[in-house]
């Protein structure tokens, strides 16, 4: 079993990443990534990563957890 975890670099994302080593792989904000994930521009090479990798389960941690930013974005 392979697994994602969209938010991987959050707080929540990093415990629950050293807690569960094996297989995992970690979505990134940097661009040039294989597994960066834009939602407001899905771009096709994610999939195409995703099943090449063979990941079969993903978790999404990731969250805006400021709330000053959440209020102004």
């Amino acid at each position: 079993m392979k697994t994602l975890i969209i938010g991987g670099n959050s707080f929540v994302g990093l415990r629950f990443c050293k807690k569960y080593k094996k297989s995992i792989f970690s979505s990134c904000r940097t661009k040039n990534s294989k597994f960066y994930l834009d939602l407001n521009e899905i771009n096709e090479n994610f999939f195409s990563e995703i099943e090449k990798e063979g990941i079969t389960h993903c978790v999404f941690l990731a969250a805006i957890s400021s709330p000053d930013e959440c209020e102004n974005n």
